[in-house]
């Protein structure tokens, strides 16, 4: 019998999934290489195959929901619909998505604190950050050039506010649970678009 194939991308993100849920429950110091394997349901020393140490495990687990998140919100971006649409479905998108990340916050928040320590992978969150809101950025700018956004705003820090939005959105809803998630989008839709478009843009939208 032929040996098993084993994609170790595959697996590698495997170990690095189940070890962000860990930490998202039960934090870093109470999570161990021990812990994420049992849970993992493989050998301590599979996981030392993929990860040099703790420390890179929780880089991995990091880099693993970033990538997730990322790749949610590519696969939403609809470019055949008008600029403010797309816009629109993918913060409706996301909102979907920050659902399903759940305790994961909890991991998302210590990891940013090991940032501010001077820990962790500071490139994983400043490369996501950046393609968000470059991404952003591109459907206001061809909002603009559709004559769906007032030509005088300032597209750049626009997107950054956008985007900074889901952050205290999500803080505040973890922490208080009230309004879901849902809610507090609709609400930040009507903000931003008013704020954004001309009078007539901003009731049609």
């Amino acid at each position: 019998m032929s040996p098993k194939i084993v994609d170790k991308n595959a697996r590698r993100l495997e170990i690095a999934a189940v070890a962000g849920v860990l930490f998202g429950k039960y934090g870093f110091d109470k999570v161990t290489v021990d812990s994420v394997a049992k849970a993992a349901g493989i050998g301590k020393g599979t996981v030392y195959e993929y990860f040099q140490n703790k420390e890179a495990l929780i880089d991995g687990a990091f880099e693993t929901l970033m990538t997730h998140m990322m790749t949610h919100m590519t696969d939403t971006l609809d470019l055949t619909l008008r600029p403010l649409d797309a816009l629109r479905k993918l913060t409706f998108s996301m909102v979907d998505a920050l659902n399903h990340v759940g305790e994961q916050y909890g991991f998302f928040l210590e990891y940013i604190l090991m940032l501010n320590r001077g820990g962790g992978n500071a490139g994983i969150l400043t490369g996501m950050l950046t393609e968000y809101r470059q991404m952003v950025g591109g459907l206001l700018e061809a909002a603009v050039d559709a004559g769906q956004v007032r030509a005088n705003l300032d597209i750049a820090n626009a997107a950054a506010s956008y985007a900074a939005w889901f952050d205290g959105a999500i803080f505040h809803w973890m922490t208080i649970q009230s309004p879901d998630l849902k809610t507090l989008a609709t609400a930040f839709w009507d903000f931003f678009v008013s704020g954004i478009t001309p009078r007539e843009e901003a009731q049609i939208a």
